[in-house]
């Protein structure tokens, strides 16, 4: 009777954290879903206002991706976005914040020393993901919108998320495979910023 007991009880306990797991991951990519990932990253940048913490907000989206879905099938496009979201996890730290925000978009939170290693982070991030992304059996490209907050930041979540946005799209505006750095919500061009212009609702 005792091992039964014993064993109804694990069976319920690992039946409930696999429902609790699956309420806070995107069951595709096992990243945080977009509703826990906005409830943990309020909570860190209202808490980051309380120290000399500056944050990197980034937004992350994939280059044409619709056209890998319509050209080999959505079964080849979830397999870009687990690789991509296990090639963003791989680089991250446990205590960064890294969610799926949409189809194909991404948002990171990360903790940074100082304004200026957060640019050099994003640099490199983006660096690191265009290498993965391109040599991936599915090649695209990724945008980036790069929101540097500082230590005074008196903006909310959804203020810096919305900032943090238009800054991707500047930066597909610019090119693509493109970062965009914003200081404080305003954009800041950036070295790996393209010429030409586009209009937002053309962009993929």
């Amino acid at each position: 009777m005792f091992m039964f007991i014993a064993a109804t009880i694990t069976s319920f306990r690992y039946s409930y954290d696999r429902e609790l797991f699956h309420a806070h991951q995107d069951r595709m990519t096992g990243t945080l879903n977009k509703e826990v990932f906005h409830r943990r990253s309020a909570k860190v940048i209202e808490d980051a206002k309380h120290t000399d913490q500056a944050l990197l907000l980034i937004i992350l989206d994939l280059d044409d991706f619709k056209a890998v879905n319509s050209r080999e099938g959505h079964r080849a496009g979830d397999e870009v976005l687990r690789s991509f979201a296990k090639g963003v996890s791989s680089i991250m730290r446990r205590e960064d914040l890294v969610g799926r925000i949409g189809g194909d978009e991404f948002a990171l939170l990360v903790r940074v020393p100082s304004m200026a290693e957060g640019q050099i982070f994003a640099l490199e991030l983006h660096r690191r993901l265009s290498a993965l992304l391109t040599s991936s059996p599915h090649p695209v490209t990724c945008s980036m919108g790069a929101l540097l907050v500082p230590p005074d930041n008196a903006r909310n979540a959804s203020e810096l998320m919305h900032a943090a946005d238009l800054a991707m799209y500047r930066a597909k505006q610019t090119g693509k495979n493109a970062v965009e750095i914003a200081k404080g919500g305003e954009p800041q061009p950036s070295p790996l910023a393209g010429r030409r212009g586009r209009r937002r609702q053309s962009l993929a």
